[in-house]
Order: structure tokens, then C-alpha cells, then sequence
């Protein structure tokens, strides 16, 4: 038998790709700092691996900031701390930071504790001019919600500490951009003048290295 291969013409196809957002849990940071509201979203830490485990950071721009947790937008579930103890309590007592600042927040829904850290953030590695024993202090932008240096890199190696100390510390597994505790080294590509930017304010950490 002879088989015989038919063609038809060519047919252009147009192709939309559409981005879908990864929607996170969110844990709801009400506060003097922000009016009490727990309908406000841009007050929220998330839950990346949607497992009752919430972390973030948040900036109370006054001393003797109070707040508390609450799941949805409302005060139907809502947690404090009685006794100041790091364990949460349904409906409990507000939560001080005595101090103003940029904190790190962790809270967990299965063990019901909570915890927060203020930070201050720096760039340090053989990139920087203090190299791997001296921190470049960045400023924190109140406005973009990030911290940003201007500083001469080389084409080395950064990461990103808070506090002096290696006990936070952000780096980027698989160069692509996100940050994660304790990453591999951040590979400047060349020498030059840039604005190192940390972000912080999302649930996925990110960074960018902008040359002037």
C-alpha cells in the first residue's frame, strides 16, 4: 500500500501567557503603629509553606509600639501575649516593642508562640569595601519599604546580615533573585558603583543590584 503525507498550510497562532500570582495565608499585624485595623492587608506577615507558620517584618516607626495577631479581616480570631512570655493567647494582651525600629516577626499557630527581633541590616563580603569582617551599613526607606546602600562592589561575592551578626543572615540559592536564610554567597558580575536594594516587605525576600 502506498501512503501518502498531506499538508496543509502554515497557521499562525498567537499565545497570551497569563502570570498567576502565588496567593500566601496571611497573618494579620494590627497596631497602634497602623489605627487597630485588622482589615488593612498591607499590615500582614505570610505563611510560604501554608503551614500555620508565619513569618515577616514590619517597621513601628515609634517607641512602645503595641499590636497583635489576627486571622482574617476582622477581631473574630485574634491573639496576644499575657505575660509577656512568648506564648500567644487567644484574645490576650497586646504585644509591646518597646522600641521603634524594623522587627522581624515569627509567629506559630500549632505550638502557639510567637517572636519578635529588631533588625538592622548590612551588606559584608569580599564585594564590599570592609570585605568578610566588617559590615556596610544600608538605610531603611519608610516610603519603598526597603533598605537600600550606594556602594563600590568588585566582582566578588555579599550577603546580607542583621546586626552585626551571622545568627540572620540572607543569601541566594540558585542566583535567581530571592533570598533565603543562610544562602549561598551573592555573585556581583563586575566592578563598578551600584544601589543594593534588600525587600523585605513581601513574603518571598528579594534583592537587586542596580550599577549606576
Amino acid at each position: 500500500a502506498i501512503i501518502k503525507s498531506f499538508y496543509s498550510g502554515a497557521v499562525q497562532q498567537s499565545i497570551t501567557p497569563y502570570y498567576v500570582p502565588i496567593v500566601y495565608p496571611l497573618l494579620g499585624v494590627p497596631g497602634n503603629y497602623q489605627g487597630w485595623n485588622p482589615a488593612d492587608s498591607a499590615f500582614t506577615i505570610a505563611s510560604v509553606r501554608s503551614n500555620d507558620k508565619y513569618e515577616g517584618y514590619m517597621y513601628f516607626p515609634d517607641p512602645n509600639t503595641e499590636f497583635k495577631y489576627t486571622k482574617g479581616p476582622s477581631w473574630d480570631n485574634n491573639w496576644g501575649d499575657d505575660g509577656a512570655n512568648g506564648t500567644l493567647d487567644a484574645g490576650g494582651a497586646n504585644i509591646l516593642a518597646a522600641e521603634a525600629g524594623y522587627y522581624k516577626l515569627n509567629v506559630d499557630l500549632v505550638g502557639m508562640t510567637h517572636a519578635f527581633l529588631k533588625t538592622t541590616w548590612a551588606v559584608i563580603g569580599s564585594a564590599t569595601p570592609g570585605g568578610w569582617d566588617n559590615d556596610t551599613p544600608m538605610t531603611y526607606d519608610a516610603t519603598n519599604k526597603v533598605w537600600t546602600v550606594n556602594i563600590h562592589l568588585t566582582a566578588a561575592g555579599l550577603k546580607f546580615r542583621a546586626n552585626g551578626s551571622w545568627d540572620l543572615n540572607y543569601g541566594d540559592d540558585g542566583a535567581n533573585g530571592s533570598l533565603e536564610a543562610g544562602g549561598a554567597d551573592i555573585t556581583v558580575p563586575s566592578e563598578g558603583d551600584y544601589t543594593v536594594t534588600l525587600n523585605l516587605s513581601n513574603p518571598v525576600y528579594k534583592y537587586k543590584l542596580q550599577k549606576n
